[in-house]
């Protein structure tokens, strides 16, 4: 594929969280979290890197997984059981073949829009099942509005008028999840990953990191993971669409010099920490702790929380 058709594509990821109503580094993460009732803090150790996380797909984005992170009780994420990826129409044979061969991948959950799966089918991949669960609202005007920024024909043009209008900001990710649209979406997330049992669970959206790592985010966060290790994992999708960054602004550059522009043109293949951090700010301010937000607004239960760490924890 092209390189300005794969930009298109990815750019697609960010244009749907419009319609939320708000709207990078890597390598060993160390921290340190209370340790219980002893006073003494435990020192955490993981190492957050493309290498380590790779699933090793040629013709998927951003493909990923969330296995081997210790939590801060100690517990590790089992290898190859979460996978989170871009969507998967440029799945060739082999990657297929890795899927259900290497990881024994038995169920899809596609977080993209109808709109967008309709322009890029997923392959039906045999032994396993698919469900698409949309994170935002198709039917709300900014969704409406700003969906006709894609595909005009010049991606560098499209990637600029995108920005330009004005959809990228630090509540982005604050508005999937304080939006009762986007709430309901991760509930659905979490009702498929309480009822799995094996082979591997498969998530994505359309380049994998907008929605895609917002529910990566609450997941890991629902298994115990520091939020050091959360946001470095977040981070990881700069590594994976390194080349395409590179190209992007490059050429971006050569059409404008407005920096805010320029920022904004980046988060269209890349993704921005301080919008996550932003993200983490806007539920302790409403929730008072993301374990809150889990029980209250996602509606997990202790005994769920509890189900998900025995399901995908070693």
């Amino acid at each position: 594929m092209k390189r300005n058709k794969r930009i298109v594509l990815l750019g697609l990821c960010i244009v749907a969280l419009a319609c939320a109503p708000a709207l990078a580094g890597c390598g060993a993460n160390t921290g340190e979290e209370e340790a219980g009732d002893t006073g003494e803090s435990k020192q955490i150790e993981n190492t957050v890197t493309s290498e380590s996380q790779t699933i090793g797909l040629t013709g998927v984005g951003n493909a990923r997984q969330l296995g081997g992170y210790v939590t801060t009780d100690g517990k590790k994420i089992k290898d190859g059981v979460l996978l989170r990826t871009g969507k998967l129409s440029g799945a060739v044979t082999e990657d297929i073949a890795r899927l259900t061969e290497t990881y024994h991948l038995t169920e899809i959950i596609d977080l993209r829009t109808t709109a967008e799966i309709k322009g890029a089918l997923d392959p039906v991949i045999a032994g396993t099942t698919a469900e698409q669960i949309s994170i935002v609202n198709e039917s709300s005007p900014a969704y409406l509005t700003t969906i006709s920024y894609v595909s005009t024909g010049d991606p560098i043009a499209d990637a600029i008028a995108t920005a330009e209008n004005g959809i990228f900001s630090e509540t982005m990710y604050s508005g999937l999840v304080t939006d009762t649209y986007g709430q309901k979406g991760y509930r659905e997330f979490f009702e498929k990953l309480l009822a799995h049992e094996d082979g591997a669970f498969l998530f994505h959206c359309n380049g994998g990191k907008d929605r895609t790592g917002v529910a990566a985010v609450l997941l890991l966060s629902a298994l115990g993971v520091d939020q050091a290790t959360i946001m470095e994992d977040f981070a990881l999708t700069n590594d994976f669409y390194a080349k395409d960054i590179d190209y992007l602004i490059s050429e971006t550059k050569k059409r404008t010099a407005d920096a805010n522009t320029i920022e904004d043109v980046y988060a269209l293949v890349g993704v921005n920490s301080s919008y996550m951090e932003k993200m983490f700010d806007s539920v302790d301010e409403k929730y008072g702790s993301m374990d809150s937000f889990l029980k209250d607004a996602i509606g997990l239960t202790d005994d769920d929380l509890t189900v998900l760490k025995d399901r995908y924890l070693e």
